[in-house]
């Protein structure tokens, strides 16, 4: 999807019903205002000296009066303050191969899936990668560095006031990231009616991405963290504040990690925010797809269900060969990975683990279950697991770097949240500190899926 778009591309990003995004290629207009004067009618014949002094006083009382009407009128409804520039608000455009206008707006219905690394936000990506009228694409990286850059700013009080003396308002900055987030989910990929972005951390902002873009809806992938640290682990996949030699205290960022993004899951609400269990949308495909493109509304497409088919493909899903997930995602939806963290961690952090992952327990897991019980599978995922042990499927990258490298800070995943201008040289983990946000009370708990309350 990177690729620049090609005339088959056209072919499942096609206009429909459904595609709120689709417009017709706009015209052009005139720039401003066209402002016209009062038409005066030619004079009458003029008699006498004395009543042609009168007429010419009449009528240049007359033009005053109306120009003043006019240059009241006219600024009355184009309000400013002096000096200050009032943009002209309006919508962009993006083209498909064959001229179709897709416009975008901080108003339109953008989709963010995000979560802590290695919980299948990649999966949940390819799967409406493949929906015809969907566009998600590879993790951009420069979005969540953006996002923390922001959150960086405005706890410094002295960067704030910086800001704020040079005229860089909250409100000047809202503008400048929306604009900036917009332009590479709009751009970064080929044009569709529904544009969704997937960089994990994204999530860590889910409150204030949701005031950027009043109709964003936000898919929060859950995993058992158990299962998550230990892919970490085993891919060595580095994210900033996450000891990898060190399962306990992996967990115990996981737990804080995902704690701050649940929570701003639960402040938006449960119409803007969905979270998705990683191991139910394996188990059961077909039922959480819909369960998603309805929470989405957007309406069902069988191809969600076949997203290794449109692997590559136009209007499927493009992979990067430095996203760790590449070679799984290539897979049918299977149950490899759901429980091969099992045995591998240290008998004390097992112990201890109700007390090290405590999230655990409010997310929907039992942290002294080994191995635990997600449920049963449907008859197609139990098919396509047997597919792949007489190896049906295989993936095999010409090079993969040793890890994964996203923005901010080189070989890291989580982007650098520290002050390194005020000398703060160690960097944060996901919700650690300042940028934790009080843990909401009161949820209460599901079997599987934890739905946040109204």
């Amino acid at each position: 999807m990177h690729s620049p778009t090609t005339a088959a591309d056209s072919t499942r990003r096609a206009s429909s019903p459904f595609s709120p995004g689709y417009h017709a290629a706009p015209g052009y207009a005139t720039p401003g205002y066209a402002a016209t004067l009062p038409n005066f009618s030619a004079p009458g014949p003029i008699m006498m000296r004395g009543g042609s002094r009168r007429s010419m006083l009449a009528g240049l009382c007359t033009f005053q009066a109306f120009l003043l009407m006019y240059l009241y009128f006219f600024s009355s409804s184009a309000p400013c303050d002096k000096g200050k520039m009032i943009p002209k608000e309006g919508s962009q455009y993006v083209y498909d191969a064959e001229n179709r206008a897709y416009q975008y707006d901080r108003n339109m219905p953008l989709i963010f899936i995000g979560g802590v690394p290695r919980s299948g936000t990649t999966l949940a990506r390819v799967m409406l990668d493949a929906h015809p009228s969907i566009r998600c694409g590879e993790e951009t990286r420069v979005i969540p560095r953006i996002l923390a850059m922001q959150v960086q700013w405005r706890r410094s009080t002295k960067e704030k006031s910086r800001l704020e003396e040079a005229g860089v308002t909250d409100e000047v900055l809202d503008d400048a990231i929306s604009s900036f987030v917009l332009e590479v989910i709009a751009k970064h990929g080929e044009a569709a009616p529904y544009l969704c972005n997937k960089d994990p951390f994204t999530h860590k902002s889910t409150v204030y991405l949701s005031s950027l873009f009043p109709n964003a809806k936000f898919i929060l992938m859950l995993r058992d963290g158990r299962a998550a640290v230990h892919s970490m682990i085993t891919r060595k996949v580095t994210i900033t504040g996450f000891d990898l030699t060190s399962y306990r205290n992996s967990l115990t960022k996981w737990n804080q990690a995902i704690e701050n993004m649940y929570s701003q899951c639960v402040q938006v609400g449960p119409t803007k925010c969905m979270p998705v269990q990683y191991e139910q949308l394996v188990l059961h495909p077909k039922e959480w797809m819909e369960r998603i493109l309805t929470f989405l509304e957007i309406p069902w497409d069988e191809a969600v269900l076949h997203h290794q088919d449109f692997i590559g493909k136009p209007g499927g899903a493009s992979l990067s060969k430095i996203e760790r997930s590449t070679d799984q995602v290539v897979k049918p939806v299977n149950l490899d990975a759901l429980t091969s963290w099992v045995g591998h961690m240290p008998d004390d952090v097992v112990r201890d683990m109700p007390y090290i992952a405590p999230m655990l327990q409010r997310l929907g897991y039992d942290p002294r279950q080994n191995p635990p019980d997600y449920g049963k599978p449907d008859a197609v995922v139990l098919e396509n697991t047997k597919k792949l042990k007489g190896q049906e499927y295989q993936y095999n990258p010409d090079a993969l770097p040793v890890q994964v490298a996203i923005p901010g800070h080189p070989g890291d995943v989580n982007p650098p949240l520290g002050d390194a201008g005020e000398g703060k040289g160690q960097m944060e983990a996901p919700g650690v500190g300042e940028n934790a946000q009080e843990q909401p009370q009161g949820e209460k708990r599901m079997d599987h899926v934890p739905v946040p309350p109204a």
